[in-house]
């Protein structure tokens, strides 16, 4: 199972300890009443709140059971955001910060309660929804760092088997130095196709001149570098076949193509 499927089941597993806990909240805030604070009038600065929570004698099972299933899955999902997530991080964890706050009724002298309970019962579910879209953003983002790195991995991967098939070419291997450099065109092609935005129909087992044909399809590239493609490729053909022996200015070509495609891409 891939990373970001795996961190998917993960995430959807963990959001089980939130069962019912919309139940619980609205449970738990359905109970309290609230006061206006005897100071407000007083008070110049709206730093104070109208109102205050009014006094409890007992603790609510409710709001301890809200609170429990949140606190199990923050500390689930929270190892995932700060892994995959950095920059979202501070975002989520004071949004923990000011539901834990509510849920505790310790929402300060800024913002003490508000006129009837159930209003912070739906800031508290707010947000809630909020960190769990944070949270399903991960197995995105961790789709899209793995896209980056093969990219990175295929790039320097082409490059160096463009620098080795130069080589051989140069010591007089022209068979040898022609084959790499189809295999290096090829790769940079099944790179293009897998990370188009537009949908190709290709298959791994391509060769050159297949992938070009894809491509065109697909409106990635134009009829011209597609042609071209095609000739490159029948050159590469002719390198990984016995009995075809390939010309030397042939395989220059090859050569010389591959590493204009793969460095400057498929314009014209």
């Amino acid at each position: 199972m891939a990373l970001q499927e795996e961190i998917k089941e993960y995430l959807n597993e963990s959001e089980s300890h939130l069962d019912k806990i919309g139940d619980d909240i609205e449970d738990f805030f359905s109970e309290l009443e609230t006061e206006e604070n005897a100071f407000s009038e007083e008070m110049e600065s709206e730093a104070f709140s109208t109102y205050e929570w009014a006094p409890r004698t007992e603790v609510s099972s409710a709001q301890r059971d809200a609170r429990d299933k949140y606190e199990q899955w923050y500390n689930a999902v929270e190892p995932v955001v700060y892994d995959y997530l950095p920059r979202r991080y501070e975002e989520f964890d004071e949004m923990h910060e000011k539901t834990l706050n509510y849920l505790n009724l310790e929402s300060g002298f800024t913002e003490s309660a508000p006129e009837t309970p159930m209003e912070r019962a739906v800031d508290i579910v707010n947000l809630i929804d909020g960190q769990k879209s944070i949270v399903m953003a991960a197995p995105n983002r961790v789709a899209a760092k793995q896209f980056n790195a093969r990219k990175d991995i295929s790039a320097d991967v082409e490059a160096d088997e463009l620098l080795r098939a130069r080589e051989l070419y140069e010591d007089g291997l022209v068979r040898e130095g022609g084959v790499i450099a189809g295999v290096a065109l090829e790769r940079h092609l099944m790179t293009v196709c897998e990370t188009s935005d537009r949908e190709v129909d290709y298959d791994p087992s391509h060769s050159i001149g297949r992938l070009a044909q894809s491509l065109y399809e697909a409106d990635v590239i134009l009829n011209s570098p597609m042609k071209r493609l095609k000739y490159l490729g029948g050159i590469r053909g002719d390198c990984a076949h016995p009995e075809h022996e390939p010309n030397s200015e042939d395989v220059e070509r090859l050569l010389n193509g591959a590493e204009e495609f793969i460095r400057n891409g498929f314009e014209g």
